[in-house]
Order: structure tokens, then sequence, then C-alpha cells
């Protein structure tokens, strides 16, 4: 549902609150929600961050733009303060925010303020990996995520925000429990130059990691969003 006052223009380095939480049939006690978020027409490259009103703005990026550009992504945010999420942009842009379902208190997945877990980037602080260069063609980064970040040594199951950044040429990313067969499928397809994010669930395999394959050389960006205890996706 999108209403006319939830698709304002924001502007460069403004968040828009859009109260969600006892409407549009989401029950006023919901823990977390499951949104696609657009951005349409951006004035410059830059990104949206998603994230619980009431809460710091993490640093993560939900959604990455370039000028002019219409781009969605899936979203999985937990419900802030007075039921709103808050969407967060680095330049002016107009958003489009749909609903596509609610998860309840307690929940069978736990909503994490989104935290950035692997920066392949040169100069990012982020810790993970190191040294910090471009992944090859071919190459599968392996990736801790259980025990830290908020997520239990014993999830099942997360949810990761896996975004290419400036990829060498045509190709995609693939995203797969590690210890098991990568799987004949991609969760994010690139072009050379682009930064292109998308929403991923995966289940977590050997020694609580996930491992994310590449075909062609590029940056690799992953933030986690939440997580699902065993058993239960």
């Amino acid at each position: 549902t999108r209403p006319p006052s939830q698709q304002p223009t924001i502007p460069a380095g403004g968040t828009l609150e859009v109260l969600v939480a006892g409407r549009f049939g989401v029950p006023a006690d919901a823990a977390a929600l499951s949104l696609n978020v657009t951005a349409v027409g951006p004035g410059a490259a830059g990104f949206l961050t998603v994230y619980p009103c009431g809460q710091s703005r993490p640093n993560a990026s939900s959604l990455n733009y370039v000028a002019g550009q219409t781009v969605p992504n899936a979203v999985l945010s937990k419900v802030g303060t007075g039921g709103a999420i808050c969407v967060f942009s680095q330049q002016a842009t107009n958003v489009i925010v749909d609903l596509n379902g609610w998860f309840a208190q307690p929940p069978s997945f736990t909503s994490l303020t989104p935290t950035r877990v692997a920066d392949t980037r040169v100069g990012e602080p982020v810790a993970f990996p190191f040294p910090k260069q471009a992944l090859t063609a071919g190459q599968t980064l392996e990736i801790p995520v259980t025990g830290q970040f908020g997520v239990p040594t014993d999830a099942g199951a997360v949810t990761l925000n896996v975004t290419a950044v400036g990829p060498f040429a045509a190709g995609f990313l693939t995203v797969f429990p590690c210890g098991v067969a990568q799987p004949n499928s991609s969760n994010v397809n690139y072009v050379a130059g682009q930064i292109v994010p998308n929403e991923v669930i995966t289940a977590v395999g050997t020694s609580g990691k996930v491992c994310v394959f590449t075909s062609q050389a590029t940056n690799l960006v992953v933030d986690v969003g939440g997580w699902f205890p065993k058993n239960s996706i």
C-alpha cells in the first residue's frame, strides 16, 4: 500500500519515517516487516538505509543507486519507535515503500539492526576480510556470521544484503551455506562497473559460515539483517 504521503522527495542526507505497525493489516505489536523499497530518479549516485526508527542509523546500505535510476530491493527491518521504520537517503530521491508481510512477537525470525559483516574495499573500516582486495573471478569468500553481530551460534539461517561493487565484467554472485555444493543459481547479477545489491536468505553452513561465489572479479559488501532458528524455515 502506497498512500501519497509516503512518496515525498527525501533531500540529500534526509530520513523518511514510515508508520507501518497498526496499519495496512499489520498488528500494532508486529516485530519486523518484509518490505520492497524503491529509489526513483535520484539526483546523484548514493544509497538508502532502512532501519528501525529510534535507533542509531547503521553503517550499512539497503539499496544502492546512480542518478536517474529506478532501483528496488527487498528489505527485512525490525519495527522501531512508534511502529515506524526509517529510510535514510544519501542523495535527494523519491522513495516508494511496499509492504509484503510482517513477523509476530515473539518471532521465529529475529530482526537485527543491519550490520556490515564483510567489505573487500580498500580503506573501509570493516575488518573482514583481510587483506582488503577485490575478489578474483571464480573466487568463493567464506564469511563467518554466527556467534557475533547479534546472531547466535546455533542460528539456522540468516538474512543478508549482498552487494557487488564495481565488478570488472558482467557476471553474478551466488550465496550458499559453506560446506555444501555450490548451487546452480544466482542471487545478484551485474554488469561491469555497477553497484548491485540484493536481499538473500541463506542457511548457515559449516563453522557458522556463509559462502559467496563470484563469477567475475568484484568488490563485495555483505550486511546481516536478521536470523532464523534452526528448522524454522
